[in-house]
């Protein structure tokens, strides 16, 4: 009876880990066709400057991925035990917004579009950083 209980919790244990490996893979992908598709249409629109197009191909990724990621993470940790719409791998612990929610599960919600807010100005700050590095190393860090 124990080797039965032991292998069926592995096997159950092995099934999620691959199961939360798997959705971040997968939210990914669903962002990276969304924001292709997303950057091919705001092409087709042909705006009056690149800074524009840039703009709204930012605005319009941002708001697309934060909607599909929103939309995931609801439904992961969602219980829909008693709506008629059960699924067993999408039975999150949360039958509603309590406090147990907004400790686990909303910052889930920020930190992507934190990181997604920050990211950009840390690429300019390597940029702008690096380059200053060349300029000294090619005069041999003399001013």
């Amino acid at each position: 009876m124990r080797g039965w209980v032991c292998s069926d919790y592995l096997s159950s244990k092995h099934l999620l880990n691959f199961i939360f490996v798997l959705v971040p893979l997968l939210l990914e992908l669903i962002n990276l066709i969304i924001k292709m598709s997303t950057a091919w249409v705001i092409e087709a629109i042909k705006y009056d400057s690149q800074s524009t197009e840039m703009r709204k191909k930012q605005s319009t990724e941002f708001l697309f991925t934060y909607f599909n990621n929103g939309i995931l993470i609801l439904l992961i940790n969602t219980n829909l035990w008693g709506s008629g719409m059960h699924f067993s791998y999408l039975d999150g612990g949360y039958s509603d917004f309590n406090i147990q929610w907004y400790v686990y599960v909303a910052p889930a919600f920020i930190s992507p579009m934190f990181i997604k807010l920050v990211l950009p100005l840390i690429g300019i700050a390597i940029k702008v950083s690096l380059r200053k590095i060349l300029q000294l190393w090619d005069r041999r860090f003399s001013s």
